[in-house]
């Protein structure tokens, strides 16, 4: 006698797409639309119209487009981790690409001056470098409450002294007073010493108590992700670096 044995089979739901995957592949979708729009229109104005200031405005559009489409398709095809809306640099990354393709369209056509649009992209990386900040002084938080407390602190004191930056890249030198310079000084040395103080105090504490961990690990990035991350912060660190000694030939010059 021969025994049948029936088997089922379960069907497994796929899995669904997070929030920020969602939109992620929406903006993507809408950036392909806008740079194919931009294309046909470049081709058009150029086989149609006379080569004028309407046609160099698309086709530096386009550019913009393209160029920021495929930083935008490479930073997101290397997230393999989903990084983008959970991780702060990466994050601070991708919105500051997609505000810089608005913030530079409009300067390319007119809707505000072009010099507004290079004192933006002067922001952006100015966002960047104290969203590094703010991430290294996240990732290496300890469960204990002297360190968390000044850890919250540095945070503050740097955003602080990034709003108080906003001004210097957006006003013109002429409507900076020297108290302006001296407050940011001294914002400067306070955020120095609080960064300061949260890393020595990490280190003794941990050189005491070995059981201590992190309260917020590092997020694993990929090769790409990370690649990505390092060139982007190698080039905003080369910002800083000019920017400091820009700010100081600023200072120095107030009242003469």
């Amino acid at each position: 006698m021969t025994h049948t044995t029936e088997t089922s089979t379960v069907d497994v739901p796929a899995p669904r797409q997070s929030a920020s995957n969602k939109i992620k592949l929406a903006t993507m979708y809408v950036l392909i639309g806008g740079l194919v729009a931009s294309a046909l229109i470049s081709v058009a104005a150029i086989l149609i119209g006379e080569f004028n200031e309407i046609i160099q405005r698309t086709l530096f559009t386009t550019f913009i487009l393209v160029s920021h489409t495929l930083i935008l398709l490479g930073f997101i095809s290397s997230d393999k981790e989903s990084l983008i809306g959970r991780s702060l640099v990466p994050t601070t990354i991708f919105g500051v690409v997609l505000a810089n393709i608005i913030t530079s369209t409009f300067g390319i056509w007119g809707v505000w001056d072009a010099d507004l649009s290079w004192r933006a992209f002067n922001l952006y990386a100015l966002l960047i470098g104290s969203a590094f900040i703010a991430s290294g002084l996240l990732s290496n938080r300890i469960a204990h409450s002297a360190v968390k407390a000044t850890t919250y602190v540095s945070l503050g004191l740097l955003a602080l002294w990034t709003l108080l930056l906003v001004p210097w890249i957006f006003l013109d030198q002429s409507l900076l007073e020297e108290f302006y310079f001296r407050l940011i000084g001294a914002a400067s040395i306070l955020l120095a010493t609080a960064v300061a103080v949260t890393v020595v105090m990490r280190q003794i504490i941990i050189s005491q108590k070995r059981e201590l961990k992190t309260t917020h690990p590092k997020q694993p990035m990929s090769g790409g992700m990370l690649a990505t991350t390092i060139s982007v912060g190698t080039l905003v660190a080369i910002a800083w670096f000019i920017g400091f000694f820009v700010l100081l030939i600023n200072a120095s010059q107030v009242g003469m």
